[in-house]
């Protein structure tokens, strides 16, 4: 492409190096910034206290399982642990693990609801944004925080 100077046009010129954010060059320009901030997620102490929950939550699995299903009912705790981990909690799995015990090991539902409506994995789901949680709400309302 050429650039033909127009009367009363100037020309711009502009080197941007190391920059961390926005940049712009030129005439007439706007720029518009938008931060999202979802919530503050948990701290280091918070996620160490989680998982002593989920190491007591699957002794518990192992020592109250029904014999015929107890590998499994451990293997479904260690995936609803599992979901929980990283930025955005994979809640499908955790969905499925829990109907898991309803069919399964129906003894140990409370169990896995008091894990899951943990106010440690609230603030996971949390700080993973607005659908995350929207969608914890609609998965898991006996689980959900009762305010808004």
């Amino acid at each position: 492409m050429t650039e033909e100077s127009q009367p009363g046009s100037i020309t711009i010129k502009g080197k941007i190096s190391n920059v961390d954010g926005q940049a712009a060059i030129g005439k007439d320009i706007k720029q518009d910034s938008r931060v999202i901030t979802f919530g503050r997620g948990p701290t280091p102490e918070e996620l160490a206290e989680l998982a002593t929950v989920f190491a007591s939550f699957r002794d518990e699995v192992a020592r109250e399982a029904p014999p015929e299903v107890k590998d499994e009912a451990v293997r479904q705790a260690e995936v609803i642990e599992a979901a929980t981990k990283g930025p955005k909690p994979d809640l499908g799995a955790i969905a499925t693990a829990r109907r898991w015990f309803l069919d399964h090991a129906p003894k140990l539902f409370g169990a896995v609801t008091a894990v899951i409506a943990n106010p440690i994995i609230g603030k996971i789901v949390q700080s993973a944004g607005d659908a995350v949680a929207d969608e914890f709400k609609k998965r898991f309302p006996d689980a959900a925080p009762a305010h808004e």
